[in-house]
């Protein structure tokens, strides 16, 4: 309960208060109060407390404001005996901080570079527990068989491999055929999602040829919190009937100018799944995350992040037995610090690790037929300055790293790629309405010469009118698989060879887009991106080698088109119903103007919230709906892709989510996904109506 009370006289008192959700009751962190007319504010504790102190007897305005939240101003004085404040969530994303398109902090609003953001409550109200099943929820993205086979996420037509993904801005490692297993980052510690399309190499190197995902972990709050969650098939679907059980534990503390935070989570998924041609029977996935935070003064601050994730699966057969596990270490160290001048500066050391080992049993033998090892290590220094004068930002950065590579894939070679990198970009507000973005990256591997990758954005402010477009060129270096493989997967009738004559691939595009924000109402936004691969690296069927009697499948340069339009909205409503959709329009093309297998012509996902005006409970409906097209399947002896002569036809998945908060510290999430049972077992999606449930207790 709040309370007001009189010290020091009639003109002096203190102003104790809360500041609460409207609709959860659950108090706010970091909720700006100020008084203009003494010039004076606080912000609010992890628990939304506050306490003011007021020189004056008159009324004064207080202005409270959180970027999350609709602003309030309102009148206090000293006959008040208590003070409780409840803020309205911002139902519309222009006031929240982004970062991943200038790789600086930018006011959503504000920033040039069009940014899609899945927010805390996308993430609450979709049921996912790792960031695969997160983004499979996103219009525009599916999960595709590759040539050989493998199932991969698919972004825009595009593989994960031409995605940069990040975490806190520090690209993720250790890769599996090249591509980032998004089920092993776990969205328990996850405050939001970050996307831009096009090229983003001017600021971020290799990798970023079509686009940049960023994950943002949460900040470190002075609670302790625990979470559990089970997902279960409801009707079993033969083989890919899935269930988990996962448990989270976080502890963050704050002692005076030192936070620290420990994330425990361990997810156990049982039954059995598809998962790289072959049915798991358990996985459990284990991960530890510590954040610390020391602020050395007013002008240095010290960051340490270490992490640790453990996986473990078993697949047992009546012929074999196979065992996976995987290990991911990570420690970043941040040193951050001010100057009087205004310049800003930011010293990063960044280690990672990552292992992985495959053994296959056969049983009646009791020999081993393979043992698969791979590991890769990463060393990077990073030096990087800004500052930031009224309308104009200017912000310089070097990065040095090494990455070493072995895979007894390639006969126990290994593989050494360092890098050394400059960038600078240039950010200007002009002619009242324009903001301009100039970026260069140079960056020098061990293997290639120097590359350069430019970039301009633009964006024009027009009352509620805003019109960004953005151009640059991409690149990425072919990866130690790429170019060294050489590994014999007779029991699924292929071998891998690389290729060491590959060229680095490079791309060049852009974006082009409109948004429209009234303020009380509604959002939409129209955007096309463009881009075009030039020595695109992609799988090529190689046929049968002399003296070989299985298929061989190695790489090649080819060059390929990819475009897209988007349109998304948000409607809110009235105070407590609020509704969102997205369109997404692809048009991806070969070097022989051919369709690029598998790029779903298009995607439209709507949700539906409704919030109750009396009751701290939700509903939350999300579907996505894909047109009919004609997939494809790779002919493993052709080496073709053939395209069913019947189109697939349109389909809708349909999830269904309710949040209750049972008190002021314990929240409950219960939902289904997928309650049309919609599946397919030769595209996906393979799993059939699940329940969700989820129970968070935070104090």
């Amino acid at each position: 309960m709040s309370f007001l009370c009189l010290l020091f006289g009639k003109k002096t008192y203190y102003v104790n208060g809360i500041v609460i959700d409207s609709k959860t009751l659950i108090g706010i962190s970091d909720v700006n109060l100020y008084m203009p007319n003494l010039k004076s504010g606080v912000s609010t504790k992890d628990d939304g407390s506050f306490t003011l102190k007021i020189n004056d007897t008159d009324d004064i305005q207080l202005r409270i404001t959180h970027i999350a939240y609709v602003s309030k101003n309102i009148l206090i004085n000293s006959e008040l005996d208590e003070i409780i404040i409840k803020l309205d969530e911002n139902f519309f994303i222009s006031e929240d901080i982004v970062v991943t398109g200038t790789r600086s902090n930018k006011i959503y609003k504000n920033s040039p570079i069009a940014t899609e953001v899945i927010s805390k409550r996308d993430l609450e109200n979709s049921g996912a527990l790792n960031v695969k099943d997160l983004l499979l929820t996103q219009s525009g993205i599916s999960e595709s068989p590759s040539s050989r086979g493998e199932y991969d996420i698919n972004i825009q037509g595009m593989g994960s491999k031409n995605m940069l993904f990040l975490i806190d801005g520090q690209p993720v490692t250790g890769k599996f055929y090249d591509r980032v297993s998004l089920d092993q980052i776990s969205t328990s510690n996850v405050e939001k999602i970050e996307i831009t399309k096009g090229p983003s190499s001017a600021i971020y190197g290799s990798s970023s040829t079509g686009g940049t995902i960023n994950i943002i972990t949460k900040p470190i709050k002075n609670k302790i919190f625990w979470e559990i969650g089970n997902t279960s098939p409801i009707i079993e679907n033969n083989r890919f009937a899935t269930g988990s059980n996962n448990y989270v534990l976080g502890i963050n503390k704050k002692i005076g100018d030192f936070n620290t935070s420990l994330i425990l989570n361990n997810e156990n998924i049982f039954s059995k799944k598809i998962l790289k041609e072959s049915d798991i029977d358990e996985i459990n996935k284990y991960s530890i995350n510590t954040n610390s935070i020391w602020k050395i003064n007013e002008n240095n601050k010290i960051k340490i992040n270490i992490s640790h994730y453990l996986q473990k699966e078993n697949e047992k057969t009546d012929i074999i037995n196979n065992k996976t596990e995987i290990n991911r270490n990570n420690i970043k160290i941040n040193h951050l610090s001010s100057k009087k001048n205004g310049w800003h500066y930011k010293q990063l050391i960044n280690y990672q690790d990552y292992k992985k080992q495959f053994i296959e049993t056969i049983i009646h033998l009791n020999q081993i037929d393979a043992n698969d090892f791979s590991k890769e290590n990463s060393y990077e220094y990073e030096f990087l300055m800004d500052k930031k004068n009224n309308d104009h930002e200017i912000s310089l950065g070097i990065e040095f790293s090494k990455t070493h590579y072995k895979n007894n894939r390639v006969n126990d070679k290994k593989y050494n790629l360092n890098a050394q990198s400059i960038f600078a970009q240039y950010d200007i507000d002009m002619l009242n309405d324009y903001n301009v973005i100039l970026g260069l990256r140079l960056d020098k591997y061990s293997d290639y010469n120097i590359v350069y990758s430019p970039r301009i954005a633009i964006m024009k402010i027009q009352n509620r009118w805003k019109f960004r477009a953005s151009i640059g060129k991409g690149f990425r270096a072919p990866s130690f698989i790429e170019k060294f493989s050489n590994y014999n997967h007779a029991s699924f009738g292929y071998k891998v060879q690389g290729n060491k004559d590959l060229l680095p691939e490079k791309s060049f595009g852009g974006t082009l887009g409109a948004e429209y924000l009234h303020p009380n109402s509604y959002q939409i936004s129209i955007l096309f991106h463009h881009i075009k691969f030039i020595d695109h690296i992609m799988e090529k069927n190689l046929g049968l080698l002399p003296n070989d009697n299985i298929v061989t499948y190695g790489y090649h340069n080819i060059n390929n088109v990819y475009n897209g339009l988007e349109i998304r909205g948000k409607w809110k409503i009235t105070s407590t119903t609020s509704t969102s959709w997205e369109i997404n329009v692809m048009n991806n093309k070969d070097d022989n103007k051919k369709s690029i297998p598998n790029s779903t012509p298009l995607i439209i996902c709507n949700g539906y919230d409704y919030k109750f005006s009396k009751f701290p409970f939700g509903l939350t409906i999300n579907t996505k709906w894909t047109q009919s097209y004609k997939p494809s399947t790779h002919d493993i002896n052709t080496g073709l892709w053939i395209t069913d002569h019947n189109k697939r036809d349109s389909f809708i998945i349909i999830d269904l989510f309710a949040n209750y908060s049972i008190n002021k510290s314990m929240k409950l999430n219960l939902g289904f996904n997928n309650i049309t049972n919609y599946t397919d077992d030769k595209y996906g999606p393979f799993t059939k109506k699940t329940l969700f449930l989820r129970l968070k207790n935070e104090f």
